[in-house]
């Protein structure tokens, strides 16, 4: 009896279970099949010298545009004029892989996904001790390169604040579902030896 539920259990495995257990723990850690040797910095700050040591553009609205220039380390200085707080920050872009991005900031946690077939969704958001960016404050956006490249090429970036975050890679979802999978094959097998 237990020799057959091994059998079972060892066929489901090896035809079923293993692939698919596989390619959702693949999915869920997209960084372990990356040996890259260039990286974009984008990082996103707080701005303390606004009018001081440098402008600060303001921002009216929820969503404007910026470009990234051919020049080494840039600093672009902005303040939320907008009346509100914001909550998040979506960056996109499309000239640029997700996987050569790497993103710091002190006033949001970071999120890259890809965007397109070259592109990225840097996707900001404030919770924790990480405040945002309230209404009237400045914020800096800067961009760094480090390892195999020499700067950031020219590319445009739109931007949107307290817009939808877009969902979450769907690995989690694929994962939960094969969790769901193998409970139903298990709790069948259960009950076929219990008749």
């Amino acid at each position: 009896m237990i020799a057959g539920k091994l059998t079972g259990v060892c066929h489901c495995i090896t035809t079923v279970r293993v692939p698919l257990i596989f390619y959702a723990a693949l999915a869920l850690c997209p960084t372990w099949a990356s040996a890259n040797t260039i990286d974009q910095i984008l990082v996103v700050n707080r701005a303390i010298d606004c009018g001081i040591d440098y402008f600060c553009a303001p921002i009216i609205g929820l969503a404007f545009s910026f470009s990234s220039a051919r020049d080494g380390y840039q600093v672009l200085h902005y303040t939320n004029m907008s009346g509100v707080k914001w909550y998040s920050l979506i960056l996109t872009e499309v000239d640029e892989p997700a996987i050569d991005i790497t993103c710091t900031s002190n006033l949001f946690a970071c999120q890259i996904v890809p965007y397109g077939n070259h592109g990225a969704r840097i996707i900001l958001r404030a919770f924790g001790n990480l405040p945002g960016v309230a209404a009237g404050k400045s914020f800096e956006i800067g961009f760094g390169c480090k390892g195999d490249c020499l700067s950031w090429p020219d590319v445009p970036f739109t931007a949107v604040a307290n817009g939808a975050v877009p969902e979450p890679a769907t690995a989690p979802v694929l994962l939960l579902g094969v969790a769901a999978l193998i409970a139903g094959k298990r709790f069948r097998l259960s009950v076929l030896d219990d008749a």
